[in-house]
């Protein structure tokens, strides 16, 4: 291999890690910064959570119509476009005055961070040599969970020493220099191939999964009672005929007939709610600490570093043990995990101290470092045979639907639970923050306990992840062949 081509490939492989850290950073930069956000703009807790749902909410509904653009050869348009969409984005984000500009900012942003998503792992397997293939996608992974591993501190230190407009503001001279290099390092794209997108399917999947969201967020509210059943029903109806949709197109987003496996099912609805009740108290704690332990947003930042630092530690070593051990009890511990640290956070009583945190966030990086990469594996494991690569873009689009309903839900039923629904953070008392977090904790106990149960039902699948052809998962390449269960 040439010396020009060696240094090309290390040039794409740090513009994709540095897409994917941006990616991960901004979406846990946000969450410490949140009160000082909330306070800034005169907004109340749940008002305030929308700064994070929207970004994901656009990801999630996003991320497959991006990935079938740039799967159709326009890779190199895809990324480095959501580059440029993504810092412009940041910019606005940075300098916003009202709660309404900033966000319509971080809808634009989500919509540059889903073309980076899609375009990210096809650059690896698309301009980087097989026999690094491994590698390129180790990169991805290490990338994110680099990104949301110093998100949280550098959040806390740009909060505290300037302000929370700087943790937008930071990602302008990384993506000015990233998409220099990508477009330096990346081929130009040849031909665009003549297949059809499902804008319709991209439309009903949107409005359905925006439609929930809603619904959750303004159930907090209680005169929204119509409002909430009127958006409950549509994401009903679009959700129908998204179905309908894909079941009649001959390129769908997502094939549906894959949900015919009730062992898939069970993982992947068990991957949601993980999702869901993760990131539900991971969009709490930073208020916590703020109302009930009295942190800075730096102490906030470095306590939430460690549980980021202990999954970008533990994922990859977890994932080879798994893959050669079996992924279900790796997926049951994540789970166990959740469910302790989340008893845990409820039993905390202050009078024994702060070291009482330190096994909470230490359990929770442990169980994302096993959620990661054996709990999501089991998603693709159990996936109608042929069906893998669909499987694996369908996981990917859960996580972030997971983020968004978990920050929704969590904000909503906060705001009912403290009997103070609307209050502005600023002027929210500790004990109505303390019935609103105790009762939010009891929720992710309950959902944790469901993801255990349904880790713990669904045994291994007897063909492994590393018979697949990594390419095929990678590339998300899926085919209309054998969509019967395993057996």
């Amino acid at each position: 291999m040439s010396k020009a081509l060696v240094r090309s490939e290390k040039l794409l492989l740090l513009v994709v890690a540095v897409a994917v850290l941006m990616d991960g950073m901004d979406g846990s930069v946000v969450y410490v910064a949140l009160p000082s956000i909330a306070t800034s703009l005169g907004t109340d807790t749940a008002s305030a959570s929308w700064v994070t749902v929207v970004y994901f909410m656009v990801l999630a509904g996003l991320i497959l119509f991006f990935g079938r653009i740039a799967d159709r050869g326009a890779i190199r348009k895809v990324f480095v476009s959501g580059f440029a969409i993504f810092t412009l984005a940041s910019f606005f984000c940075g300098i916003s005055d009202s709660m309404g500009m900033l966000l319509v900012s971080r809808v634009v942003q989500g919509i540059g961070g889903a073309m980076m998503a899609a375009a990210s792992p096809m650059i690896c397997v698309k301009y980087i040599s097989r026999r690094k293939l491994g590698m390129a996608l180790s990169v991805t992974t290490l990338g994110s969970a680099l990104g949301y591993s110093i998100g949280p501190a550098i959040g806390g230190i740009l909060t505290d020493l300037l302000s929370w407009h700087w943790i937008f503001l930071i990602n302008i001279p990384i993506g000015i220099a990233a998409i220099g290099i990508g477009m330096y390092a990346m081929p130009k794209d040849g031909p665009t191939e003549k297949r059809p997108l499902d804008f319709p399917g991209t439309a009903l999947l949107f409005g359905s999964i925006a439609s929930a969201i809603y619904g959750l967020e303004i159930s907090a509210d209680p005169s929204a009672g119509w409002h909430f059943a009127g958006s409950m029903a549509l994401c009903l109806a679009l959700l129908v005929l998204f179905v309908l949709r894909e079941l009649s197109f001959h390129l769908p987003l997502i094939d549906v007939r894959i949900f015919k496996t009730k062992a898939f099912d069970l993982m992947i609805l068990a991957f949601l709610l993980y999702n869901i009740a993760f990131m539900g108290i991971f969009y709490l704690l930073p208020f916590y600490m703020d109302i009930s332990l009295g942190f800075s947003p730096s102490q906030t930042g470095l306590y939430l570093l460690i549980p980021s630092a202990i999954t970008a530690a533990v994922c990859l070593p977890l994932g080879r043990w798994s893959d050669r051990k079996g992924r279900r009890w790796f997926a049951v511990w994540a789970c166990l995990c959740l469910l302790v640290f989340n008893v845990l956070l409820w039993l905390i009583n202050m009078d024994f101290g702060l070291w009482m945190l330190i096994p909470v966030v230490i359990l929770m990086g442990i169980s994302w470092g096993l959620a990661g990469g054996p709990m999501a594996g089991r998603v693709v494991e159990h996936a109608p045979r042929g069906n893998e690569g669909m499987a694996s873009s369908v996981m990917s689009m859960f996580v972030y639907l997971g983020c968004g309903l978990g920050t929704a839900l969590f904000a909503a039923f906060f705001s009912i639970t403290s009997g103070a629904p609307g209050t502005s953070f600023s002027t929210l008392t500790v004990p109505e923050f303390t019935n609103g977090y105790s009762a939010s904790l009891l929720l992710a106990i309950a959902l944790s306990a469901v993801t255990v149960v349904l880790s713990f039902v669904v045994k291994d699948s007897d063909i492994r992840y590393s018979d697949f052809d990594p390419s095929e998962i990678s590339e998300g390449k899926e085919t209309d062949q054998n969509l019967s269960p395993r057996t």
